[in-house]
């Protein structure tokens, strides 16, 4: 339970740190000039926003970390079924706040790093696979 733990709080905030200062340099790229006070105070709104708003993700990537833990010794099994499961939790709440089933390639912008961050973060970090109950023998 530990490392699955561990291993969802790196993979969540490694999301939600380096998301902002990717979505900084898409804007710059594509024509958004900002300051430097500006990008500050974006920054860390976003840096805000990304670490609360992502909180139910984290929780259900951690317990999706501990369900795939149990039912498979295979880590690329594991790390298979987290990329899809880590990818949906990233893009379901732009859907949700969008309220429409269609988002537009301006959409792509915000939604885009995170779902190819958390997805690499996924195959970057390694998982321990530890079991959750330790048994023992007793010798008689």
């Amino acid at each position: 339970m530990r490392s699955a733990y561990t291993y969802s709080l790196k993979v969540w905030l490694t999301t939600a740190v380096v998301v902002p200062f990717i979505q900084m340099v898409e804007g710059l790229i594509i024509g958004n000039p900002i300051s430097v006070s500006n990008a500050e105070q974006m920054i860390l709104l976003t840096l805000l926003f990304s670490l609360v708003l992502s909180l139910p993700s984290w929780l259900l990537l951690w317990m999706g970390v501990s369900l795939f833990n149990r039912l498979t010794d295979s880590v690329l099994v594991i790390k298979l079924s987290l990329t899809v499961l880590s990818a949906a939790l990233a893009i379901l709440p732009f859907f949700l706040i969008a309220g429409t089933t269609s988002l537009s390639n301006r959409d792509l912008i915000w939604f885009g790093p995170y779902a190819s961050i958390v997805v690499a973060c996924i195959w970057l970090y390694k998982l321990n696979q530890s079991p959750d109950v330790v048994e023992v023998s007793h010798k008689d």
